[in-house]
């Protein structure tokens, strides 16, 4: 089964990832206000750091470990952003998702609509039964964006993470295929 390469919605397209998308990746990164929120994310970061990023991911997605695409505007194809599914557990059909876009274009909607878009791949083109996420305690926003494409908040994982010198609870969400919609 051939999966599709890009997805395209309303204001977006997801699409995969080429080296030539190093430089935008690593613009669109670099600010502190993003990587705090993300699990392992060198600062400063870098164009190799990007085309680091990008040959790993193309090699997780051909032995099919994950699917990770670029996040563009429909009206430029530079990326802006990165959404991918990862940690996919073929057996139990689930997988989680992580996201990040460059902060001149959060609050836009236009992560709302990766997220949804890229749940539909996961559970029309994977088959998955569910795709969640773990958010950082103090990530409203993340939190906000997950509970507008219906995922649920599931629990709390308690000092899950050592970061900063402390530790982080992550908040749990869910969403089963049953429950997704398309906005």
């Amino acid at each position: 089964m051939k999966l599709s390469s890009s997805l395209t919605g309303r204001n977006i397209v997801l699409r995969k990832l080429a080296l030539s998308d190093a430089d935008s990746i690593a613009e669109h990164i670099k600010d502190r206000a993003i990587i705090k929120w993300l699990l392992v994310v060198p600062f400063p970061y870098k164009k190799k750091d990007a085309v680091s990023f990008i040959r790993f991911r193309q090699n997780e997605r051909r032995s099919r470990k994950s699917y990770t695409f670029g996040i563009s505007l429909k009206m430029n194809k530079e990326i802006i952003g990165i959404i991918d599914l990862s940690d996919i557990d073929w057996e139990d059909k689930k997988a989680e998702v992580g996201y990040w876009i460059g902060k001149r274009f959060w609050g836009r909607g236009f992560m709302t609509e990766a997220v949804n878009l890229i749940s539909r791949f996961g559970f029309r083109e994977l088959k998955l039964n569910k795709i969640y996420a773990r958010v950082f305690e103090g990530n409203l926003a993340s939190m906000k964006l997950l509970e507008k494409n219906n995922f649920r908040h599931e629990g709390i994982l308690r000092d899950e993470i050592y970061k900063y010198g402390r530790w982080i609870d992550e908040y749990y969400y869910g969403l089963l295929k049953s429950e997704y919609k398309k906005l």
